[in-house]
């Protein structure tokens, strides 16, 4: 009888004993044959490619001056060219045969043109640009994609996955028939002022103005296409 009830009494462990070491033997199970975690997403392309996203009412010149008016146009400054809706047809006008391109619905003194018909030497890279000043010097504000690549590290799960696109702009001026990158210091434009720099140095302090704004930038050089 006292083995009976022993048996009785001890049947509850052996039964949960079975249990854990049957629940033991499904997880190695799944954690040998199953994946343990889902698969993180691909990575995702953020930001655009567009000049300006939305489409705009404007009128395109072509290199062999034939105009193009009042459509719908954005311009991919990825892959270099300029998009075209007609009539809801997407056409798409390469670098190659593009003068430049005005945005009417934003404001049509805005003109957009090809690097290569403002200097055609290739000092500076293919793509569009805007002219700040076309006098004795030129003021160009040329138009870029920048691309930041995923930096993210898997084993220890850090970084940013997805690839950003950030749109930059880049200044050049063209004088004396040379092209110059502007840097962001009356120093480092030496070489574009020359015997000029003292002149220009002091309308910069008695002007407040700085090598770090397309604004300030603008009326150094506009000073100094007066003095040269």
């Amino acid at each position: 009888m006292k083995q009976l009830l022993l048996g009785l009494t001890l049947l509850p462990f052996f039964s949960v004993a079975q249990n854990v070491e049957a629940g033991l033997d499904r997880a190695a199970h799944f954690n040998r044959y199953l994946i343990k975690e889902l698969p993180l997403p691909p990575p995702e392309q953020k930001g655009s490619f567009y000049l300006n996203e939305n489409w705009e009412v404007g009128n395109v010149v072509l290199k062999n001056e034939a105009v193009i008016k009042s459509y719908p146009i954005r311009y991919d400054l990825k892959h270099n060219y300029l998009e075209i809706n007609v009539a809801g047809s997407i056409k798409v006008c390469a670098l190659a045969l593009l003068k430049n391109f005005s945005y009417l619905s934003l404001d049509d003194s805005i003109v957009y043109y090809n690097t290569y018909s403002i200097y055609n030497d290739k000092t500076m890279p293919d793509g569009i640009c805007q002219l700040l000043i076309d006098d004795q010097i030129q003021l160009i504000n040329y138009q870029f994609l920048a691309i930041i690549k995923s930096n993210y590290n898997e084993a220890l799960d850090i970084g940013e996955r997805n690839q950003k696109t950030i749109k930059k702009t880049q200044l050049y001026v063209i004088v004396r028939n040379e092209v110059f990158e502007v840097k962001g210091s009356l120093k480092g434009n030496r070489n574009i002022f020359l015997d000029q720099i003292t002149k220009v140095k002091a309308y910069m302090k008695t002007n407040k103005l700085k090598f770090n704004s397309i604004g300030d930038i603008t009326k150094i050089f506009e000073y100094y296409n007066q003095i040269i």
